[in-house]
This record gives C-alpha cells, structure tokens and sequence, in this order.
C-alpha cells in the first residue's frame, strides 16, 4: 500500500486506522524502524476503550533506551490495504518533540517484520507492502 508521506522533522507520519469492536479511528503514526514495537500514546487507548491485556512490558527503540508501557490488544490495525488482525499493541510515551507534533504514536519492527518497506525521501513517499514468500 502507498501512504502519502507527511513531512514534519524529517519523518515519515502516516494515517493508520485502528479498531476495537465498533469503534475505529484514524491516528498519526511515526514510521519508526527503530522501533521495537508499535507503540500508541495512553490518549488513544482510552478513547477507543482498548484493553489492557499486560502491566509492566518493556520496549526499547534504536537508541537502546528503554520504557516500561503497558499492553493492550486491537481487533484490527490497518495500513492502506494491510489489515493486521489481533493485534498487540504498546501503550506508553513518546518524546516531547513528538508530542508537539501531534503524532499518536509509532508503527515498530512488529509491522514491519511482516512488510517490505521503501523511503524515498526525496519524493516523499513511502512504501509498504506484505512480503511475498520465496
């Protein structure tokens, strides 16, 4: 799927839709393949009434810092026409510089294990698709 690519500090921000039961809404997401895990901000979680499903997990971006979060799990996570079902997802912070931003969180390694991933800045676009198998 192709997402048009949102400039704000150089980053990739796409529009990635999240469900739990009859509610779903559309959330700012960082493209972040330093990322651990797919993480979203305690805001989020509250308003779409995620539940919690674990306390006190931890997750670490490239820098190698790492935060205590909770975790909750979604019914559906979906990127253009990638849907991911069941989905666990990381409840915690972001960096202020993000917040500013108004980004509700980042899409991690747990996306794009299953993905094939381009950035072309330059363009800007970017580039997300399911793997095909070899």
């Amino acid at each position: 799927a192709r997402e048009e690519v949102f400039r704000a500090l150089n980053l990739c921000v796409i529009p990635v839709f999240i469900q739990v039961g009859d509610i779903g809404k559309f959330y700012d997401l960082l493209v972040d393949t330093g990322a651990q895990r797919t993480l979203v901000k305690a805001p989020v979680i509250k308003e779409l009434g995620i539940t919690e499903v674990r306390a006190n997990a931890r997750v670490s971006g490239a820098t190698r810092n790492s935060q205590g979060c909770r975790i909750g799990q979604v019914d559906r996570l979906v990127i253009g026409e990638m849907d991911f079902p069941d989905f666990s997802i990381y409840i915690g912070e972001l960096s202020k510089t993000l917040i500013k931003r108004r980004i509700d969180g980042c899409l991690g390694a747990d996306v794009f294990g299953t993905t094939r991933l381009q950035i072309d800045y330059l363009m800007p676009l970017l580039e997300i698709a399911r793997r095909v198998a070899s």
